[in-house]
């Protein structure tokens, strides 16, 4: 009830959690404390991948997938497509079947719940590999606000900090192995380590790397090919 929504705003709990919906890319998705709220820089990962490919038979993996919005909204840009997303969290992976049905339900989709630090998610027939990953170093956690640190799964959000880039390092290391050549990756990133990423790439071989600035001249993706 509304009393309860109010006490709710005052301990901080995100509006979206409260309503039980975040807008992503002009659609409603379900969101609760399991998966990270869509950011509006996500979006623009998500419409980078779609503006440079325009065949209509791609096979895409999205890789830490939370709430389900990077291959979905990739679903609706990219009609025609096959996805596998993946994500460790049960929970999240709830979350995300529930927003594929409900928003997408005819979309080529499949979802695996799997820890991709500790198992193979490249197959070797993707033309694209997707992720934003969790990139926050626990560090930055006493300049973070009140809200992300309550409401919102630290899992999504935080990495050692002896090892920030750890889910990249992983996510380049199975591609080098597995993936096919001209398979490309688009990573949002942390702005501080988005040259460290890039240099990743490049040591493992890659080519046409590149550092992409968001709409606050964040550097915040990077695109690259095998």
């Amino acid at each position: 009830n509304l009393l309860q929504d109010l006490e709710e705003l005052e301990r901080n709990r995100p509006i979206q959690q409260i309503i039980g919906e975040a807008w992503f890319m002009d659609m409603p998705f379900w969101v609760n404390e399991n998966v990270l709220i869509p950011r509006p820089e996500t979006e623009e990962l998500v419409y980078l991948v779609a503006k440079k490919n325009k065949r209509p038979d791609l096979i895409v993996s999205d890789i830490c997938s939370g709430s389900g919005c990077i291959a979905i909204g990739l679903a609706t840009l990219l009609p025609g497509s096959t996805l596998s997303a993946y994500e460790m969290s049960e929970a999240a992976v709830a979350v995300a079947r529930y927003n594929h049905k409900k928003l997408v339900p005819n979309a080529n989709i499949i979802w695996y719940e799997q820890d991709v630090l500790n198992s193979q998610f490249i197959r070797g027939d993707e033309d694209i590999i997707v992720s934003n990953p969790p990139y926050i170093p626990k560090s930055e956690y006493v300049h973070m606000q009140d809200n992300v640190l309550r409401f919102e799964p630290h899992m999504a959000l935080f990495t050692p900090d002896d090892d920030p880039l750890i889910f990249y390092r992983e996510i380049i290391r199975q591609m080098m192995k597995y993936a096919k050549n001209e398979a490309q990756v688009y990573l949002e990133c942390h702005e501080k380590y988005a040259s460290q990423t890039a240099e990743l790439l490049r040591t493992g071989g890659f080519k046409d790397v590149s550092i992409i600035h968001d709409m606050q001249q964040k550097a915040r993706m990077i695109s690259a090919k095998k």
